[in-house]
């Protein structure tokens, strides 16, 4: 598990790892919600956050692919930030889309 401080002051606490299997926005809402001890869908700062300080550094063992935020655009639409090389994109996708998940939980606000 990983701890980090983000610009605001806040510590998370970051997943080990990405979630076995690739799933859809709902499916991963749906299964961050079930689990004990706060864990949750990052928020699309919290992912940008990771990719700098531990993906850039080699932590983590992120893939460069898309993962879920917890940003809801509309009834059918989240926000997902793709991990590349060098820099993050985001992108609105149908929430049926598949994507890779790293859970975080708030440590200290």
């Amino acid at each position: 598990m990983f701890e980090l401080t983000l610009s605001s002051g806040t510590k998370i606490q970051v997943a080990q790892e990405d979630l076995e299997t690739t799933m859809s926005w709902t499916e991963a809402q749906n299964h961050s919600s079930s689990l004990m001890d706060g864990w949750r869908l990052p928020t699309t700062g919290e992912l940008v956050w990771m990719f700098k300080e531990l993906h850039l550094n080699g932590q983590g063992s992120f893939h460069e692919t898309g993962y879920w935020s917890s940003a809801q655009f509309s009834e059918y639409e989240a926000r997902l930030i793709i991990f590349n090389k060098f820099s993050t994109g985001s992108g609105t996708i149908t929430k049926q889309h598949k994507a890779r998940i790293r859970l975080v939980r708030t440590v200290s606000a």
